[in-house]
Parts: C-alpha cells; sequence; structure tokens
C-alpha cells in the first residue's frame, strides 16, 4: 500500500475538484508527469470512494489512515461517508472531470461528468453556487463531448441565474429572489479554497458572450466587474479567480471552433498547451443546434472532408488548418499580437 505521505488529502470532494483543476493547468504549463499522474489519482479515489451508485458524488469521507495505507483493505471496513450531494461541489467535480478528459485524453474522465450531470442537473437548485458552479462544469462537459444538450442546459441555467439572482448594479446575491426573505441578501466577491459564486459568475458569462456572440453576457460580465471594482481593488489577492476572469475578460481570448466529424486529434492539440482564455465549439458537418446557438459557426465547415480548426479572436480568424500540429502554434502567435 501507499505511505501516508504520498497520499494527497483526499476525502472532502470540492477540494478533490479544486486541486485535480489546478494540476491539469500545471500539467499544461510544463508536461511534467507527475502532475497528470496526481490528477488520475485524484479521479481515482473520487469515482471509487465518494460516487454513489447513480453516478453522483458524495460530500466527504472520514479519513482513515490505517484503512488506506493497508496493503488488504477488503478485511476492514471502509471509513464512513457523508453522503448529501451537494450539488455546487458536484458542479465543481464535473468541471474538473471533464477538464481532464481532455488534457489527459481520457473519455472515462468524461463518462463520470455525464453521469454526474444527468443525476445533478435534474436537482433543485437553491444558492447561486449551485448555479454558477454547475454552469462551469456543463461547459466543461460540452467542451470535452461536443454534445450540445450541455450547453444548451448550461445556457438555461444560467438564465435562471440572471433572472434569479442579478441586482441592478450587476452583481448576484448569495440567495435567490423567490426565496425566504431575509434582512440582508449577502453577497459575496471574495474568493477562498473555492471561489466564490460572483467570481464563477463572471468567467461563466464571458465563456458564454465568446461561445454565443451574444451581446448581453459580454455586457452582464462587464456590470458585475464594475459593481465589485472598488470592494477587489482594495484587497485583489482575495479575489485571485474573479481576477483571471477579468483576465479573459480584457483578452486576448480565442473562439476555436472545430469542424468535421472525427476532431479528437484537432482537440488534444487545442487542449494539449495551457491556453486559458478560451473557449472551444464544435460544427458538425451537418447543421446543428450549435449553429443556432453560436451563428458564427454556420461558414466555417470542415475542409475537404478534413476536420478543421479555425483559431480566431473576436471572430477574426486566421487561416483554418486540417494539421492538428499547427494549431498550439496558431494559439500562441495570436496571444502574442
Amino acid at each position: 500500500g501507499a505511505r501516508a505521505r504520498d497520499l494527497p488529502p483526499f476525502k472532502v470532494l470540492a477540494p478533490q475538484a479544486m486541486l485535480a483543476l489546478a494540476y491539469l493547468e500545471a500539467y499544461q504549463a510544463t508536461g511534467k508527469a507527475e502532475y497528470a499522474k496526481t490528477v488520475r489519482d485524484i479521479f481515482t479515489y473520487v469515482m471509487r470512494d465518494l460516487r454513489g451508485a447513480d453516478g453522483a458524488f458524495f460530500a466527504a469521507q472520514d479519513a482513515d489512515e490505517r484503512y488506506y495505507t493497508a496493503k488488504d483493505r477488503a478485511k476492514l471496513r471502509p471509513p464512513g461517508r457523508d453522503e448529501k450531494i451537494l450539488t455546487d461541489w458536484n458542479g465543481l467535480m464535473i468541471a474538473a472531470l471533464a477538464y481532464g478528459a481532455v488534457v489527459l485524453d481520457e473519455p472515462k474522465y468524461a463518462d463520470a461528468a455525464k453521469r454526474a450531470a444527468e443525476v445533478v442537473v435534474a436537482r433543485p437548485r437553491r444558492f447561486l453556487d449551485d448555479h454558477a458552479f454547475l454552469v462551469w462544469g456543463l461547459l466543461n462537459l460540452y467542451e470535452a463531448t461536443f454534445d450540445v444538450r450541455w450547453l444548451q442546459s448550461a445556457i438555461s441555467i444560467e438564465t435562471e441565474t440572471i433572472t434569479r439572482f442579478r441586482d441592478d448594479s450587476g452583481r448576484f446575491y448569495v440567495t435567490a429572489s423567490d426565496a425566504e426573505a431575509l434582512l440582508l441578501r449577502p453577497r459575496e466577491s471574495g474568493d477562498g479554497a473555492i471561489p466564490s459564486g460572483n467570481s464563477v459568475q463572471l468567467t461563466n458569462l464571458v465563456r458564454l458572450s465568446r461561445i454565443t456572440a451574444d451581446a448581453r453576457y459580454e455586457r452582464y460580465a462587464d456590470e458585475l466587474l464594475r459593481s465589485v471594482a472598488d470592494e477587489v481593488s482594495l484587497a485583489p489577492s482575495t479575489a485571485t479567480h474573479l481576477l483571471s476572469g477579468l483576465d479573459f475578460a480584457l483578452g486576448p481570448s480565442f473562439e476555436i471552433v472545430l469542424a468535421g466529424e472525427k476532431v479528437r486529434a484537432m482537440k488534444r492539440a487545442v487542449f494539449a498547451p495551457f491556453v486559458p482564455n478560451k473557449v472551444v465549439v464544435h460544427r458538425p458537418v451537418v447543421d446543428s443546434a450549435i449553429t443556432t446557438i453560436a451563428p458564427y459557426t454556420k461558414e466555417q465547415r470542415a475542409m475537404r472532408g478534413k476536420a478543421t480548426a479555425y483559431v480566431c479572436t473576436n471572430y477574426m480568424c486566421k487561416l483554418p488548418t486540417t494539421d492538428e500540429k499547427k494549431v498550439p502554434a496558431l494559439m500562441e502567435r495570436r496571444r502574442s499580437d
């Protein structure tokens, strides 16, 4: 069995998702195999010990060093679990698994994310974090699977979030407008070990603005930024996720369209390097719902029947390529423009 000091700090679902996302980005940036191994270890633990029969993830498991270091675990009683299904924490794990699927080119992680999403999307959502973190997960799941229903679900939940949580200034309350009345409806923009709902909302809005070219999302993102600017400027280090969203909003960022049917190699090329400020959309050969959601994709078709990548900023595209080896260079050149 593994020695205790070799084990990552597993046990609670949300930190596992945040750790996995951080290690995935570290792997993209450095190519170091140990970072990818850590992600796989996290996902192995979560899918084995924190997943329910329906595919959703439990909140936590008791720490038991004796169990985790034993050579023959079958003789020991597994540690107790907190089997609550928390929508926001599941959203984070869906986001992490879906991102891991594309960075590590491992479809089983996307399958696990899909199973959890099927359950969690159908559950009631009460708080801002439930909505924002689930949209994050669904956007990542769309990019991992190119199944447009996940993008449609993300848009639907985001519309609900804007309607029920947004105030007149553009910031989002923690509780919904139709929830039990409080003396003071709280609003949070500071990030801790887990980002705030407002920080995640900012990135969601920017991503949706880039995917759909719908100016409303960009306006909502801009108004959110303006509403928290004074507070965040006093202590920027407490709002790191929000500042990442600001960096995405300011750009340069990328709209990447992969056209054609067999685009897996192209997708690997897109997600191999660390290029955080991007959205990735699939344009099938036959017109689909994506051409309605993202009208600019109508003219972006596969060339000569081959998978084709269009790398764009502000919907102005470099010449398309059918050579996946050229994709990282296109993104890097555009980043330095």
